[in-house]
C-alpha cells in the first residue's frame, strides 16, 4: 500500500510539475508577446515621435539662430552707420570752428581798425573844435 501511495504522490507531483510548466510556459509566451508589442509600439509610435520631436526641436534652433545671426548683422550694420555718421559730423564740426576762428579774427581785425579810425577821427574832432573854440574866444 506505501508502495501505491508513493506511486500516487508521484504521479500528483508530476502532474502538478506538468501544470505548473505549462503556466510558465503560458507565463513565456505571453511576455514575449507583450516585449514583441512594447518593441512594436517604440518603434511604431515612439522613436517616430522622438524623431519628429529632434527634428522640430532642430528647426527652432536653427530658425532661432538665423534670427539672432540677422539681428547681429542689422545690429552692426546701425553701428557701423551710426559711427561714420558721427565721424562725419565731427569733421564738419572741425571745420565750422576753422571757419568760426578765421570769422571772428577777421572781425577783430575789423573791430580793431574802426577802433582806431574812430579814436583817430575823435582825435581830429577835438583838435579842430578846440581851434574853433580857441579862434572864436
Amino acid at each position: 500500500r506505501t508502495k501505491e501511495l508513493a506511486t500516487t504522490a508521484a504521479q500528483q507531483e508530476n502532474e502538478f510539475l506538468d501544470q505548473t510548466k505549462e503556466l510558465l510556459q503560458q507565463a513565456v509566451a505571453e511576455v514575449a508577446t507583450a516585449v514583441a508589442g512594447l518593441k512594436t509600439h517604440l518603434n511604431e509610435e515612439l522613436v517616430p515621435t522622438a524623431e519628429a520631436n529632434a527634428q522640430d526641436v532642430t528647426k527652432h534652433l536653427q530658425t532661432t539662430q538665423a534670427n539672432i545671426q540677422e539681428s547681429e548683422d542689422k545690429l552692426l550694420g546701425q553701428f557701423q552707420s551710426t559711427k561714420e555718421k558721427l565721424t562725419q559730423f565731427a569733421t564738419e564740426l572741425a571745420e565750422l570752428e576753422k571757419q568760426h576762428q578765421v570769422a571772428a579774427a577777421e572781425t577783430l581785425s575789423v573791430l580793431e581798425v574802426n577802433v582806431a579810425q574812430s579814436k583817430e577821427k575823435l582825435t581830429e574832432f577835438i583838435a579842430s573844435s578846440k581851434e574853433i573854440m580857441d579862434a572864436n574866444f
